[in-house]
């Protein structure tokens, strides 16, 4: 068991939450080395949704165990913000890193670097959603 500021928290539970959201970096990277391949943009696309399914398993899972509060859960919920906005998803993306702002301001602090990194990606995403 590993102890966080919400408590006591099954190893297991830990585990699998970071496993999941490395195996969706991991789906990410095998895709973008097909880029520029015969058919390499579809693989690609193919590549962003597995890992979004993969980051949005983990998120389920870091809620579980940490709380739906934490610092880990915002970095799941910022990957899926960046999976949505490459899929065209926009709005989608707009709520996954409004939520990671709104967890890592309150844990944080509003005027921490990685609030102010959520908040330039939300940026590309009204730019792009116009």
């Amino acid at each position: 068991k590993k102890k966080t500021p919400q408590g006591v928290i099954h190893h297991s539970a830990y585990m699998a939450g970071i496993n999941v959201h490395n195996m969706a970096v991991c789906r990410l990277l095998t895709g973008a080395t097909q880029v520029g391949d015969a058919g390499g943009d579809a693989i690609a696309a193919a590549a962003e949704e597995q890992a979004l399914v993969l980051f949005l398993e983990a998120a389920v899972l870091k809620r579980s165990s940490f709380g739906p509060n934490h610092p880990e859960v915002a970095t799941t919920l910022v990957e899926v913000g960046i999976r949505k906005y490459a899929l065209d998803d926009f709005d989608g993306a707009f709520d996954a890193l409004n939520e990671a702002r709104r967890i890592l301001s309150s844990s944080l602090g509003p005027d921490h670097p990685k609030v102010a990194a959520v908040l330039n990606n939300s940026g590309c995403v009204h730019f792009r959603r116009g």
